[in-house]
């Protein structure tokens, strides 16, 4: 059994040394590492070049400059394993993560494995997500999770190769949630989902990461593009709380944006309320599902419901101060 292990990298030569000597140092060495320069102008090149002349697990490619979703696709094509993980150029798998997967994937054949992930910020340590929230979930329940964010759409996954190619599953081009709706399909198109409770994945949190990019409303055209798909699928009517949650997180994430940036409360107010409504011309946001939006971001519906405006915009600014 192989496990093929995906890699973008784009000016990742600070970096790249630690995420692929993770994969170099693992205990079982039944992997093969498809890493794609995606036109860097720094020596990121030159490193993967390196590392594919001493050990030819390590499989290096280059094209121009797409973006990390298409680089993803691209890769895709060159993968041999029957199951396919994805790790960032800056980020690192713990060194038993091939082991662990092999021995799930020999135990139970599932069509996804997800795999508990730490943030690494500085010099703090947490769970990106609680893998005890989500492990009994049924099928329909975590895709709804996907969807709306809190199960993360990224990374942290290794998939059965033919979900992937037999249903023709892609990246987006997008540079903003290129990953939604591959990850939507990929476990809408699932019958059994693990889970592996102990560390595997270290996502490296970079003040300049994909976390920041995209402008106020980052997840705006992430929603829209969610909403089509799902028209397209014939699946809107089946998903649309889901999706409305998913709505919501994007509208919170934008109205935290504008709370920082804007020092004057009646400019952001006023760019709330517009939000607001634009939202609400679109997804119905109040009618969301339960189990896809998370406490937090229900109370901050709440308030937003109830306008009071300032208190958002106070929330805002603290947290701003305080990250």
């Amino acid at each position: 059994m192989l496990i093929s292990i995906v890699m973008p990298v784009y000016n990742s030569s600070l970096t790249l040394n630690r995420s692929i000597e993770s994969i170099i140092n693992q205990t079982n060495s039944n992997w093969e590492l498809i890493c794609v320069d995606d036109g860097s102008i720094d020596n990121s090149l030159s490193i993967l070049q390196s590392f594919q002349k001493k050990d030819h697990r390590i499989k290096v490619y280059h094209k121009d400059n797409s973006g990390p979703g298409l680089t993803r696709n691209f890769a895709i094509e060159k993968c041999n394993g029957e199951y396919i993980g994805f790790l960032d150029s800056d980020d690192c798998w713990d060194i038993l993560c091939v082991e662990e997967l092999l021995k799930l994937i020999e135990s139970n054949n599932p069509d996804v494995i997800i795999l508990r992930t730490i943030m690494c910020n500085k010099n703090n340590f947490y769970d990106a997500f609680k893998v005890n929230k989500f492990i009994n979930l049924k099928n329909k329940d975590l895709i709804s999770c996907m969807m709306s964010g809190i199960l993360p759409w990224g990374q942290e996954k290794v998939i059965k190769a033919s979900i992937i190619k037999n249903n023709h599953i892609k990246f987006s081009k997008d540079s903003v949630g290129e990953e939604a709706i591959f990850s939507f399909d990929v476990l809408n198109n699932s019958k059994l989902i693990s889970f592996v409770n102990q560390p595997m994945y270290y996502y490296y949190v970079d003040e300049k990461g994909q976390h920041k990019k995209g402008n106020q409303d980052p997840w705006f055209n992430v929603v829209l593009n969610m909403k089509s798909h799902l028209i397209e699928k014939e699946l809107f009517e089946e998903y649309e709380t889901s999706l409305n949650s998913l709505a919501v997180r994007a509208l919170i994430i934008c109205i935290y944006r504008i709370c920082i940036s804007e020092n004057n409360y009646k400019e952001a107010k006023t760019k709330i309320k517009n939000k607001i409504y634009e939202y609400a011309k679109l997804y119905k946001i109040f009618k969301y599902k339960s189990k896809s939006l998370d406490f937090k971001s229900k109370l901050l519906l709440l308030i937003l419901r109830c306008r009071v405006f300032i208190l958002i915009f106070l929330l805002s600014k603290y947290r701003g101060k305080t990250l």
